[in-house]
């Protein structure tokens, strides 16, 4: 059986073939393999083998997000504070956080969002708080990024954040290789 480049999920048989789609399981993981590798970011494959991330199949699905939201000037002037500098800051929640790699990774986008200068993932909270030049980019095409790496963005809304994050956690947790006694 062969497996996803990307994601390491069988392939469909439908998709088996001679071309390099057959090489993916489907066409979001051929554009984040390419995506990666055009960014010098496929060092991410070795974080995540090392890591032993999980196949996207086994993730609990993630709300979908409706994107408008972070275009709302009424949400920008509750969620993003401007520092004395004008850089502007921003905390998200992120779902599908669930190993090193993916840190790291999201760690990464201000190479590829131009005018995003800082993005730190706190990994115990499924957030992400980011700082960026309003001039250069803006909160949309930040979490369009996150959003194309296979994570979901969503406005951090506190203790319902928490509580997901919480519940995300519970969810890897299963799925950790526990000792067996004999």
């Amino acid at each position: 059986m062969q497996t996803c480049l990307h994601c390491g999920s069988p392939i469909p048989s439908a998709r088996l073939g001679t071309d390099q789609a057959s090489t993916f399981c489907c066409h979001g993981c051929k554009t984040v393999h390419a995506l990666l590798h055009d960014d010098g970011l496929a060092y991410y494959y070795q974080l995540r083998k090392d890591g032993g991330v999980l196949r996207p199949d086994e993730l609990q699905p993630a709300p979908i997000n409706n994107q408008s939201v972070f275009e709302d000037p009424d949400f920008c002037s509750r969620q993003v504070t401007v520092s004395p500098n004008g850089q502007h800051r921003c905390r998200l929640y992120v779902a599908g956080l669930h190993c090193a790699a993916c840190v790291w990774l999201l760690e990464k986008t201000p190479g590829m969002v131009e005018g995003l200068n800082q993005a730190r993932v706190h990994f115990g909270r499924n957030a992400i708080d980011l700082q960026f030049d309003p001039k250069r980019c803006s909160l949309a095409s930040i979490t369009q990024c996150i959003n194309r790496l296979g994570y979901q963005a969503h406005p951090w809304n506190g203790a319902q954040a928490e509580q997901r994050a919480q519940q995300e956690r519970r969810h890897w947790a299963m799925r950790l290789p526990w000792p067996v006694q004999q």
